[in-house]
């Protein structure tokens, strides 16, 4: 074990740096890598080049996956993805148990394709899952911005991302979320909000009536896709 003693000043305490922890920050799985290359393959529709990969907003990097993996075929192998030497004319029968949807023939999809619909329940798992962190961190993120940026209201179900400009507004949060968008896209947007609890919102949203009385489709829709995380 590497450890190393700084003085910042004569009269300040010793500081104790100690390399084994530093050198340990990256914490990502090989399990983590290999579903991210099948979450790839899943949007893409294919297996993925690195280049296809990198364009894609999915972590973790290619970079890590090689430094856990080693080559890029190699990581596409054991995910169970097609490789460019693995192309060819073979191929299995559909099986009984998979079903495909009305007009589509099992010898017409690619191997990632015919991958997706042999391992739909795992996907869908795999998605709903990676829903729930996201929404868990995002919570996170309210928290850390001290709640409601007009009352006093804290408790993560209670709050919201309200966009500061909507001429520069994406989608809502927690609509992306739903959709499936990485972090770095969601961090992107979160950073055009600010924190409103349901009931602030509500009223930074709020139109009044029209002379009729009633507000139009329009508006409701409006008002009802502002909301959520």
């Amino acid at each position: 074990m590497c450890t190393r003693v700084e003085d910042a000043a004569p009269t300040a305490s010793r500081r104790t740096f100690n390399c084994d922890r530093a050198a340990t920050t990256d914490v990502t799985t090989e399990r983590e890598c290999l579903d991210a290359l099948r979450e790839a393959a899943d949007r893409l529709g294919e297996s993925p080049s690195k280049a296809q990969y990198e364009r894609l907003d999915v972590t973790p990097s290619s970079s890590t996956i090689l430094r856990h993996l080693g080559g890029w075929n190699e990581a596409k192998e054991r995910a169970g993805l097609e490789t460019a030497s693995s192309r060819g004319p073979r191929l299995d029968p559909k099986p009984d148990d998979v079903e495909l949807p009305d007009g589509v023939e099992w010898s017409e999809l690619s191997a990632d394709q015919r991958w997706h619909y042999r391992h739909v329940e795992w996907n869908t798992e795999r998605s709903l899952r990676r829903r729930d962190a996201h929404r868990l961190w995002a919570n996170r993120l309210q928290r850390e911005r001290g709640g409601c940026a007009r009352c006093d209201e804290d408790d993560p179900a209670c709050l919201d991302f309200h966009h500061v400009d909507e001429t520069d507004k994406e989608m809502a949060v927690g609509k992306m979320i739903t959709y499936g968008y990485g972090k770095d896209k969601l961090r992107e947007e979160i950073e055009k909000c600010v924190v409103l609890c349901a009931n602030c919102h509500r009223k930074e949203h709020y139109q009044l009536p029209t002379r009729s009385g009633r507000t139009t489709p329009d508006d409701t829709d409006r008002q009802r896709d502002d909301t959520g995380v």
